[in-house]
């Protein structure tokens, strides 16, 4: 499915329909682990900070590196979208979120940290952007809004969920292994 389908997907064969929700969906996924990586230092920071003897002062450039990675990101993939398009570029970026997680949830350091975060912020950067452009070419426009508002959801279904995922699998196994577990599962399942 490269450029775009068609003006409406329903006069498209069903197959194409489906492949197109189903990228949807998949999109919406690792949208909402963006959010949740921006929400799950606030519930192990103080678990990370004592095992890594971190002060709150490195704990907050943690924090802002994912931030930073962020914004720094936002234009450069507009112009990597409209290049080489929006499936190779989120597909690039995601391997670096993944690597970053992986970085990140290794990492027994400042530096570590920060380099886990900065990669998980490039990496996760350009998934709302690409999905609101996938749907405005894949889909009617009069699913726009509600599309794009589902997206938007589930930004606020994962920026709540951190606690409630987190916090008991932090007190049983470590803020670093908690990490570990989570950003290890959208791995697992795109095999």
């Amino acid at each position: 499915m490269s450029g775009p389908i068609s003006p409406t997907l329903a006069a498209s064969p069903p197959s194409q329909r489906h492949q197109a929700a189903a990228i949807f969906v998949l999109l919406a996924f690792c949208f909402s682990m963006c959010q949740f990586l921006r929400s799950a230092l606030a519930v192990i920071a103080p678990d990370m900070m004592r095992e890594s003897s971190l002060d709150p002062g490195q704990m907050g450039l943690i924090t802002s590196t994912f931030f930073f990675a962020v914004a720094i990101t936002q234009i450069p993939a507009g112009i990597l979208f409209d290049r080489y398009g929006v499936r190779v570029v989120i597909a690039t970026a995601l391997i670096a979120a993944v690597s970053g997680g992986l970085v990140f949830a290794y990492g027994h350091d400042f530096w570590a940290y920060a380099l886990g975060m900065a990669l998980m912020g490039f990496g996760t950067s350009p998934v709302f952007m690409g999905s609101i452009i996938l749907v405005g070419r894949w889909f009617p426009p009069q699913r726009f809004a509600t599309l794009s508002g589902l997206m938007s959801w589930t930004r606020k279904w994962a920026s709540l969920s951190p606690a409630s995922k987190m916090k008991g699998m932090d007190v049983r196994s470590g803020p670093s292994s908690s990490l570990a577990s989570v950003r290890t599962v959208p791995t697992r399942n795109w095999r």
